[in-house]
């Protein structure tokens, strides 16, 4: 997006992704129990527990996710004027974006969790190269023809395929697994 568009669709960019930000203390926090618990489940009572386990963690980091969304998107403009100034308020469409990115960034938490307690990692690489091979494939035609909304376009773009991968991946895992 810098190459295409300059420093300042960066900078508006990287202002409304840190106002999102703060969301990264769940998920960071999260990122060390979750994996852990998610093995547990597995362990003690199979893929049926784990998928059971997987979805509660789900539900409720996504009403929380959902809930810090939501305020930030009701007024986006009002948000990036208090923090940042008056010079980024014209931006609020970004945080829009953000809002929805980080609802769909949270899905992959579980997701990467219950595939690691499955010790099938290999499922996580291969959803990064197709991540990095549609990321190279659709960048430039998205920020040059749509500016800073197909860069956000682009961001949950990715985000969809990752998580969709993952997703496809931990099913296929659960199924091959022997009934309990």
């Amino acid at each position: 997006a810098g190459a295409i568009l300059g420093a300042t669709a960066v900078g508006a960019l990287k202002v409304a992704q840190n106002l999102m930000g703060v969301l990264h203390i769940l998920f960071l926090g999260l990122g060390n129990i979750v994996p852990v618990r998610a093995a547990r489940h597995f362990h003690g009572g199979g893929g049926k527990a784990l998928w059971g386990y997987l979805k509660r963690v789900t539900a409720l980091g996504e009403a929380a996710t959902g809930a810090v969304a939501a305020v930030a998107a009701i007024a986006p403009g009002f948000w990036l004027g208090l923090v940042y100034g008056d010079q980024y308020s014209g931006y609020g469409y970004l945080l829009r974006w953000y809002a929805v990115i980080y609802l769909v960034s949270f899905a992959q938490l579980p997701l990467l969790s219950g595939l690691r307690a499955l010790e099938h990692t290999r499922k996580i690489f291969w959803a990064y190269l197709w991540v990095a091979f549609f990321s190279i494939i659709a960048v430039y035609p998205l920020i040059e023809s749509y500016k800073l909304a197909g860069a956000a376009v682009g961001l949950l773009s990715a985000r969809l395929v990752f998580v969709g991968i993952l997703f496809y991946g931990l099913r296929q895992s659960l199924s091959g697994l022997p009934r309990s």
